[in-house]
């Protein structure tokens, strides 16, 4: 879900990412500053690997039968019914009048770090390290999680390999590109802004605080991470990828862990596939999602919802700034928000 108007912001106090990152160890200095933008930003040579084209029906039909054949219950009303919406996301709507207090979705397990790793084999030398880091802290949970979204793209991506949760990664905004990916998924993330956009739009605003923040835990991220996957992943003599697109990888996959996936009670993140393609509303919310301590999500509805409205849950209570630089967009209505900065640029909405 975007959004083009202006970002509402708040002088008030966010966690901050850089803290949570503290404990991993950081390897030799390494920017990922790339024509004063961060790695995302070239995107010239992503889009050797992108094809953009218009909204693709067939990658969630197989996303609603892939999650029933992992044992998930999806009510007929609203699946498999994913559509464009009016500001150029994608959305789950309802095809038949669904009343209120139903219930619309169980999904019995979740994504994380563990279940990953667990379809590689153990030979797999990252896979080791990245099991020692999903034991660890939160932060260093995040990076593992990151860590091993990164690397089965990759293996995807370079060598055919398939995975279980194949139908699900289709879905995200990964790079290196699957085909159906738009480079315009990226230009409205933080991690694709200058900096001299940082400074100009969000100085002196906790945004400014959220995207150094979110900007400097990727940058660790990357230094921890991308070696190990370069040196797997890369095939000097064919050439595919590039350290760039190496690092692409890892943060989009981060940037994924944070948009899109549900915090666990111990810190980390899990995803939830079906769930996560919930747009917010925090006035028009018509579902809610209820999340157990064992990892099992269900969705029921909140009130009467028409035939062909959207599924709306509330995404809770945030500022402006942080759904702008954590989710990309911002809201229609963000309650006791104040002071108009621009979420947008127009040199990073500019094509090309």
């Amino acid at each position: 879900m975007r959004s083009s108007r202006v970002l509402m912001l708040k002088k008030t106090w966010s966690v901050a990412l850089v803290a949570v990152f503290s404990l991993i160890p950081a390897p030799p200095a390494f920017s990922l500053v790339r024509t004063k933008s961060l790695c995302i930003a070239n995107r010239k040579t992503s889009r050797q690997h992108c094809a953009l084209n218009n909204f693709a029906s067939d990658k969630y039909v197989r996303l609603f039968d892939w999650a029933a054949e992992k044992g998930a219950h999806i009510s007929p009303k609203i699946g498999p019914e994913v559509r464009p919406t009016t500001d150029g996301g994608a959305g789950i709507f309802a095809n038949e009048f669904i009343g209120s207090n139903e219930k619309l979705l169980y999904f019995p397990v979740h994504i994380d770090t563990l279940a990953i790793l667990q379809t590689m084999p153990d030979s797999d030398p990252i896979k080791n390290n990245l099991l020692d880091l999903a034991d660890g802290s939160k932060g260093n949970r995040v990076v593992a999680l990151t860590g091993a979204l990164a690397h089965l793209h990759l293996l995807r991506q370079t060598r055919g390999v398939e995975s279980k949760f194949g139908p699900y990664f289709d879905v995200l905004p990964l790079l290196p590109c699957l085909s159906q990916l738009s480079e315009d998924n990226w230009k409205t993330n933080v991690l694709s802004w200058s900096e001299e956009e940082i400074s100009e739009f969000l100085a002196g605003t906790m945004a400014h605080s959220k995207a150094v923040e979110i900007r400097v835990a990727a940058v660790r991220i990357v230094r921890y991470l991308r070696d190990t996957l370069f040196n797997q992943h890369f095939d000097e003599g064919r050439g595919r990828w590039s350290k760039v697109d190496v690092e692409n990888a890892i943060v989009s996959s981060f940037a994924c862990v944070l948009s899109r996936g549900f915090c666990d009670d111990g810190g980390g993140k899990w995803f939830f596939p079906v769930l996560d393609l919930l747009n917010h509303s925090s006035e028009k919310s018509n579902v809610q999602w209820t999340i157990t301590a064992e990892g099992a999500a269900s969705l029921v509805s909140t009130r009467d919802i028409e035939k062909g409205s959207e599924l709306l849950a509330n995404y809770g209570q945030k500022p402006a700034w942080d759904f702008g630089m954590e989710y990309s967009f911002i809201p229609d209505y963000v309650p006791n928000d104040s002071t108009g900065v621009p979420l947008f640029p127009q040199s990073v909405l500019k094509p090309g």
